[in-house]
């Protein structure tokens, strides 16, 4: 899969020339590094610079994973398996970046459902 399928923020350009170097036969690679060079035109890295961080990239990443697997983190369709992580690894990672997960209320849970108090009977 290419790296802009993933990532939307992998300029096209760039996505192109990986999926090249990870070609599965020697044919369609590049067969030296004058052809990496000769694809990326002169000052094209220093447009590509992102300014943001690896972790901004990180968290963007694994809440677009989260959202896609409805915040399963384990099992064979959860997003440690979809990022290649183990779920403790994955957890421990999502603590650092700052990744809470926003639990919606359940039904019979808010206010509303609330038993009246014993004092409050009406005479």
């Amino acid at each position: 899969m290419p790296p802009r399928e993933r990532v939307e923020s992998v300029p096209v350009p760039v996505s192109a020339i990986v999926m090249r170097l990870l070609a599965k036969t020697p044919e369609e690679r590049y067969q030296a590094a004058s052809g990496v060079d000769r694809k990326i035109e002169p000052g094209a890295l220093h447009r590509l610079e992102s300014t943001d961080s690896l972790e901004d990239v990180q968290r963007q990443y694994i809440l677009r994973v989260l959202d896609r697997t409805g915040w399963v983190i384990s099992g064979p369709n959860g997003a440690g398996a979809i990022l290649n992580v183990h779920p403790h690894t994955l957890r421990s990672l999502m603590n650092r970046l700052g990744i809470r997960h926003q639990a919606m209320p359940r039904p019979g849970r808010g206010p509303e459902f609330s038993q009246p108090a014993h004092d409050a009977c009406p005479e």
